[in-house]
């Protein structure tokens, strides 16, 4: 049996330079976590983007202490490829296509080309190390040209998996990505149908090939939340919250409605964690956001804590602790792990998921609190539904949702997927 190769677009490990020196440091992030059970039966090597341009005399250096310390190597790319592969067509052209906000994408022939640029350096990259039987696992959507490389450039007897972590869109939408032809469960299957004419089952043949195609739960690790539940950080983090409460535009317009008919003395806190920055379109939501947020506070006095930041581990795992109720309201995702960990943190049960129909998970977490979070009245009815629900029936809707990220951790995807790939 060969090794795991795993390809994604950032490597596990912080790279940072100064003064001509590059500093090392693990990273967090779910896949990362995931996959540390794994990495301890099978061997393992990591492919990824350090996320900084490295000087060509340093090269070899950086490469050489990823492998040696982290099982790591890296795929250099110059800050300008990296800004047009990533931020213009990764962030800018893809991302809003993948979650149907059609009229955020934007596209330019030479963000396409950045993007088949760094795949193939991704591709070169693998071609370095692999071997007869070892096995490709290619993740998301920063890299979907990669399957179709490695099949054209290698010669030897490996296997190849792709895993996008989000869900699929209806094929009238795919279809509108410039190229969507080169970038090949319901939804893609879908789009196999519509757009090449496959038949569209669990397993389809296209080209000569067989390509299995399966539903996978990506989850969390629940042992990580309840670990941090015990410490002295996390209980005093906890204090804080509720010694500072004592005595994104929908989600703030449904509270606004619901604030207008409620005496329930209740504080809002969103916390916003940056990201895309260099995007106008995310600048210009998240100034929107932050507009209405004062709007609110302004109105209602100070209801809402708007933290546009990153924050601490045991704060986050503080605050899905002693929030009361916690509202995913996304319009459109993929596995939205925020859900899990507040399930995992509320051990005892007596917190409030509400959670949008159109976040990735809820066709797993089988709950009556469940809502269009365009349909503004509905979550609002919902808010005040959570704060009068009895407790029993509170512990019993989220008992189930407690037992359904037991049953599907992240380890548990990670060694079913393994064993589809015949690894385990």
């Amino acid at each position: 049996m060969g090794k795991i190769i795993n390809v994604s677009n950032r490597l596990p490990v912080t790279i940072a330079k100064s003064n001509h020196l590059y500093a090392f440091k693990p990273s967090s992030g779910g896949l990362k976590s995931c996959l540390e059970s794994v990495r301890e039966t099978v061997q393992f090597l990591w492919i990824g983007w350090p996320r900084l341009e490295v000087d060509k005399s340093a090269e070899k250096q950086v490469e050489e202490e990823s492998n040696e310390n982290f099982e790591c190597l890296p795929a250099y790319l110059t800050a300008e490829l990296a800004n047009l592969y990533y931020e213009k067509y990764c962030n800018g052209t893809i991302w809003p296509i993948l979650h149907e906000f059609i009229s955020e994408s934007e596209y330019r022939e030479t963000y396409f080309e950045a993007y088949v640029k760094a795949n193939e350096l991704f591709a070169n990259k693998i071609l370095e190390t692999i071997e007869d039987g070892d096995t490709i696992w290619i993740h998301d959507y920063h890299l979907m040209l990669l399957p179709k490389l490695i099949r054209m450039k290698c010669r030897k007897s490996i296997k190849t998996a792709f895993f996008l972590h989000m869900c699929w869109p209806y094929h009238e939408t795919f279809r509108m990505v410039p190229h969507w032809e080169q970038i090949y469960k319901k939804n893609f299957l879908n789009t196999c149908y519509e757009l090449l004419n496959i038949k569209p089952l669990d397993i389809i043949h296209h080209k000569g090939r067989m390509v299995q195609i399966r539903n996978s739960i990506f989850s969390i690790q629940p042992k990580t939340i309840y670990n941090s539940l015990e410490t002295d950080r996390t209980k005093y983090e906890m204090n804080r919250i509720a010694e500072k409460y004592n005595g994104l535009d929908l989600k703030f317009k449904v509270y606004d409605i619901f604030l207008e008919n409620s005496d329930n003395n209740v504080i809002f806190e969103q916390i916003a964690v940056p990201s895309r920055e260099n995007i106008s379109i995310y600048k210009d939501y998240e100034s929107r956001v932050a507009s209405l947020c004062t709007s609110l506070n302004e109105k209602h006095g100070r209801v809402i804590e708007y933290r546009h930041e990153s924050v601490d581990f045991h704060y986050l795992v503080a605050l899905y602790r002693s929030a009361d109720i916690c509202i995913v309201s996304l319009l459109a995702d993929g596995l939205n792990l925020v859900a899990f960990e507040y399930i995992a943190a509320q051990k005892d049960h007596s917190g409030v998921l509400l959670l949008s129909k159109f976040a990735g998970c809820s066709s797993i977490f089988r709950t009556p609190m469940q809502f269009n979070p365009v349909n503004c009245d509905e979550l609002a009815h919902l808010i005040k539904k959570a704060f009068e629900m009895s407790e029993v029936e509170r512990r019993t809707i989220q008992k189930n949702l407690f037992n359904t990220i037991i049953n599907n951790t992240s380890e548990h995807w990670a060694k079913t997927l393994l064993k589809e790939m015949n690894f385990t």
